[in-house]
C-alpha cells in the first residue's frame, strides 16, 4: 500500500539519494551538495510542499512544490552562499544555450491543440504568497504505472487549498506529451515559452 505524506525529518537521507538519482535540478543545480542544503531548507521551510510517497516504508515517489517563489529562493541561497554563486554561472550557461538555440525549435504540432489560445496576463515570474511553483515531480521506474503520479498531484494540491493557495504554476518540457495531457485535462491554462518550455497554470476557486 502506498501512503502520501510531507517529508520529515527521518527521510532526510533517503530523500538526498531519490534526488540524485532522479536527477533533480535545485534552481538549475544538480548534484548532492545541492540536494543536501535544499532537502535541510524544506524541512524547515513552511512554504515548501515537499511530499513523498511510500511503499513497505521506503520512498517511491516524491513532489515538491514552493510559496512565493522570490522569497523562497532568496532565503534559501541566504544560507547556501557557495550554492549562489554557483546557480548565477549555470544560469548564463543556460540563457547562451537558449539564445544559441531558441531559432532551431521547431513547432510540435501534436501539443499544439494543449495550447491556450488567450492571451494571458500572467508568468513564471509572478510570485506571491497566493502563489505556488511545482519544481519537480518523480516516481521510481519500478512504481509508474500505478497512479502515483496523479495521487501526488491531488494530494499536494488538497494541501495548497487548505493554505489558501490562490494559483498554481508550472513548467512542462514541451516533449513530455503525457504531462501535457494531464495538465490540459485539469483545465490548466498552457503556453509556450521561448525556450521552448511550456508553463501551465491553474486557478483554485
Amino acid at each position: 500500500m502506498t501512503v502520501y505524506r510531507l517529508i520529515n525529518k527521518l527521510d532526510y537521507d533517503e530523500a538526498v539519494e531519490f534526488l540524485g538519482e532522479a536527477k533533480t535540478p535545485i534552481a538549475g543545480l544538480r548534484g548532492r551538495r545541492a540536494h543536501k542544503a535544499f532537502c535541510r531548507y524544506a524541512l524547515s521551510s513552511k512554504d515548501a510542499i515537499f511530499i513523498v510517497a511510500t511503499n513497505k516504508n521506503r520512498i517511491v515517489g516524491f513532489s515538491i512544490t514552493i510559496i512565493n517563489w522570490k522569497i523562497f529562493w532568496k532565503t534559501f541561497f541566504l544560507k547556501n552562499i557557495p550554492l549562489f554563486f554557483e546557480m548565477i554561472f549555470v544560469k548564463l550557461i543556460q540563457k547562451i544555450k537558449i539564445d544559441k538555440n531558441r531559432n532551431n525549435l521547431k513547432p510540435n504540432q501534436e501539443i499544439d491543440r494543449f495550447l491556450t489560445q488567450k492571451k494571458l496576463d500572467r508568468s513564471w515570474k509572478d510570485s506571491s504568497p497566493l502563489i505556488a511553483k511545482v519544481l519537480y515531480v518523480a516516481v521510481k521506474d519500478s512504481y509508474r504505472k500505478q497512479g502515483i503520479g496523479k495521487a501526488l498531484y491531488d494530494y499536494r494540491n488538497q494541501i495548497l487549498k487548505k493554505k489558501g493557495i490562490k494559483r498554481l504554476d508550472s513548467k512542462i518540457n514541451y516533449r513530455n506529451i503525457a504531462p501535457i495531457k494531464l495538465a490540459y485535462n485539469e483545465g490548466r491554462m498552457i503556453i509556450r515559452e521561448d525556450s521552448g518550455m511550456l508553463f501551465t497554470s491553474l486557478d483554485f476557486e
